[in-house]
């Protein structure tokens, strides 16, 4: 099953190594001091009354502790929400402010237009969307090439902006995991070595 485009087994993978950091005593349990913890390490701005609440509804069996199974879901939530938070983040949301200025600083005699072989090699560079070669190929190939063969900046962001902004929208990330998923074959070859994670 997938969650938020990340399959439920790498979900609940990560769940499990946040409970074994935040179980301090090593006692198979959060206490309730733990579990703040991990709730204000999430940076979800709750406050006391709140986490009371949460750990009311969350411990089940009524002991006032969390086993790994009652702690599970909240994590699930809490990692989903995080990667939400992460995709709309201030990087994302001036996205293409800095689309323009990577290829800016990329452009570096200021000419204002670069051919498309640079175009490619400056998308796999930048960090704020992970691109495999063949993505960065395929938004480079939007590009309309001059007479001379180089491609104008100004004109090109637009058009690179709204392909980022299509690869890291959550339905894409969830399609992209479910074919991860499902292939039979290691597409890290086809990929330029980037790991199946960064696609």
């Amino acid at each position: 099953a997938i969650v938020n485009g990340m399959p439920k087994k790498v979900l609940l993978q990560l769940a499990r190594a946040a409970f074994d950091r935040y179980d301090v005593d090593s006692s198979g349990t959060l206490t309730r001091q733990e579990l703040r913890s991990v709730l204000r390490d999430a940076r979800l701005g709750l406050n006391a009354k709140q986490v009371r609440l949460i750990m009311a509804n969350l411990d089940t069996s009524g002991d006032g502790m969390l086993s790994f199974d009652e702690f599970a879901p909240l994590m699930a939530d809490v990692l989903i929400e995080q990667h939400k938070h992460e995709l709309r983040s201030s990087a994302y949301g001036d996205l293409e402010g800095v689309v323009a200025g990577l290829l800016e600083a990329a452009d570096a005699e200021g000419q204002g237009h670069m051919y498309r072989s640079r175009l490619v090699e400056v998308l796999m560079e930048q960090d704020v969307v992970l691109l495999s070669r063949m993505q960065a190929t395929a938004i480079a190939a939007q590009a309309v090439q001059e007479e001379d063969g180089t491609i104008v900046i100004s004109k090109f962001v637009p058009a690179a902006t709204a392909m980022l902004r299509a690869l890291t929208s959550p339905e894409a990330v969830a399609e992209r995991a479910q074919l991860l998923e499902r292939a039979e074959f290691q597409p890290v070859e086809l990929m330029g070595g980037r790991a199946r994670e960064a696609m």
